[in-house]
């Protein structure tokens, strides 16, 4: 049975600044040995705006990077459906994965921006 896609417009969100290729490289290659797949973990979802996203994703990470399904399908790579309510999804990386394939990464994701929910927990001071 085919897997639903996410649409085009689908959110996307990524814990932390993603400046660091080693930490990334890491979490792909253990999600790699977990599950077969070399992947990132973000959450996803076609109809939360981006503060309901932060909130049931519950990344504690101070800032969060955003994208769509689309931009990042366009860079060449896919978003899985999400599970949960914490609205969990891979970002399937090509094995192997070039440099060219992390810049497309980190273009295809907006500029870091203050995450609702890390500061939500501390009482809503962001800073």
């Amino acid at each position: 049975m085919e897997q639903p896609r996410l649409p085009e417009k689908a959110l996307v969100i990524r814990g932390g600044l993603m400046s660091s290729r080693e930490d990334m490289e890491e979490q792909a290659a253990d999600e790699f040995e977990m599950t077969g797949r070399y992947a990132l973990s973000v959450g996803a979802d076609a109809e939360m705006d981006l503060r309901s996203l932060c909130m049931a994703n519950r990344r504690p990470n101070r800032q969060i990077r955003k994208s769509t399904v689309g931009r990042l399908r366009a860079a060449g790579f896919e978003v899985t459906f999400p599970i949960g309510t914490k609205r969990h999804s891979d970002l399937i990386l090509p094995i192997p994965t070039t440099d060219d394939d992390w810049e497309k990464l980190d273009e295809a994701f907006d500029l870091p921006e203050q995450n609702p929910y890390y500061y939500a927990k501390r009482g809503g001071d962001q800073q």
